[in-house]
């Protein structure tokens, strides 16, 4: 149920990477509304990115479709949802049903997200930190798993589950051999065992990546969690791209490496056509490997 109309509410909807962009926004609606208790409400997993932040007087997790209700501003509510706006309506049997009034597509834009997600929700950000909880056990982990290495360490993350978010295999392995004199790169496990990266004995909570994120050197991701993570704890970070935009998603300091023989296809009908991913194809390793000597 929803509680006092006195309550701000971060509605978190989408993925660890979307909830970690709203961090910004707790900070905003707290100088805003000072007083005012403030709840985030998301999926169980984004969960520890808010408890114990400043600012969060409660997390509500919901992993079903009752978190649109949540996004539904009443009379006297503020309400922030990354990209979409909600409203209520009665249908046939007087079922109450949450319909989408309003949405955000980012990649028809070469704006910064979060400016995007400013205007879209009528705010101007002031600070556009992104904040990620860690303890000083996560650190303690974080340095054990690692070890004593002589050379720095590249996290690489190069699958995201879809094929306009994986960097194909062979261009991994042909990064890691042009890197292997510079860096040690580490993968965390479930990505793919096959591409001749190290892969971490043991799967960190999101408390404990960010602890291993802000260890390493730098940072190889596709457009994920991974690259928000890493400017959360100021870990220098070469963004892959395909299908979405870079200037949309990269933070300030970070490097984006995309195939200009493909147009951005993202929030566009093109991409449900695209079943290749010829984006990620194109980009080879020497472009990577030249972005990271360019960041790291």
């Amino acid at each position: 149920m929803r509680s006092s109309d006195t309550w701000l509410t971060v509605a978190a909807i989408g993925g660890l990477g979307d909830s970690l962009l709203c961090t910004p926004f707790v900070k905003e609606l707290r100088l805003r509304y000072p007083g005012r208790p403030l709840r985030c409400v998301c999926s169980s997993a984004a969960g520890p990115i808010f408890e114990g932040s400043e600012g969060v007087d409660r997390v509500i997790a919901c992993d079903d479709e009752r978190i649109f209700l949540w996004a539904v501003a009443g009379p006297g509510d503020v309400v922030f949802c990354p990209y979409a706006r909600y409203a209520t309506e009665r249908v046939e049997g007087g079922e109450c049903r949450v319909r989408e009034v309003a949405r955000l597509w980012p990649n028809r834009r070469e704006r910064y997200i979060l400016d995007q997600m400013a205007a879209f929700n009528g705010m101007e950000l002031v600070d556009h930190s992104l904040r990620m909880p860690s303890r000083d056990a996560d650190a303690a982990w974080a340095r054990e798993e690692l070890g004593q290495r002589s050379l720095p360490v590249l996290l690489v993350h190069s699958d995201a589950g879809s094929s306009q978010k994986r960097i194909p295999g062979e261009t991994v392995k042909e990064l890691a051999t042009r890197l292997a004199k510079g860096f040690d790169l580490v993968q965390l496990p479930g990505q793919p065992p096959d591409n001749g990266i190290e892969t971490l004995s043991r799967m960190p909570s999101l408390t404990q990546s960010a602890a291993l994120f802000a260890l390493a050197a730098g940072v190889v991701t596709v457009d994920s969690f991974p690259l928000h993570l890493a400017a959360a704890v100021s870990t220098p970070a070469v963004g892959v791209f395909g299908a979405t935009r870079p200037d949309v998603w990269l933070h300030p300091g970070q490097i984006g490496v995309r195939s200009e023989e493909c147009e951005v296809c993202a929030d566009t009908p093109r991409r449900r056509e695209c079943c290749e991913a010829r984006c990620m194809a194109q980009v080879t390793a020497d472009d990577i490997a030249a972005a990271v000597v360019r960041v790291v």
